[in-house]
């Protein structure tokens, strides 16, 4: 995926898409693909290395890279419901 050392294009055309692409759980190198279609190739251009530039500045990090402990996802996972209880509805 070389950009062959275009620029890249407008951070302000590109950030709405690089956000809904990474809500969507995309790896890096398949959101760069996918912002291809966003922006005029024959002028412009993104590489992976440049994408994940501009992905830190915009404050998305990797989850490994996130720092969570226990204690910070704690409340986040009990707001999933009990799986077991669903499945123990479904077989009755």
């Amino acid at each position: 995926m070389p950009n062959q050392h275009k620029p890249t294009s407008p951070l302000d055309e590109l950030a709405p898409h690089i956000l809904r692409y990474w809500k969507t759980c995309l790896n890096d190198k398949e959101i760069v693909q996918a912002l291809q279609k966003h922006f005029d190739t024959e002028r412009y251009g993104i590489g992976l290395t440049k994408f994940r530039q501009i992905r830190v500045d915009m404050g998305l990090e990797c989850s490994c890279r996130q720092g969570h402990t226990v204690e910070t996802i704690r409340k986040a996972v009990t707001n999933f419901p009990d799986v077991s209880l669903c499945q123990n509805m479904e077989d009755d």
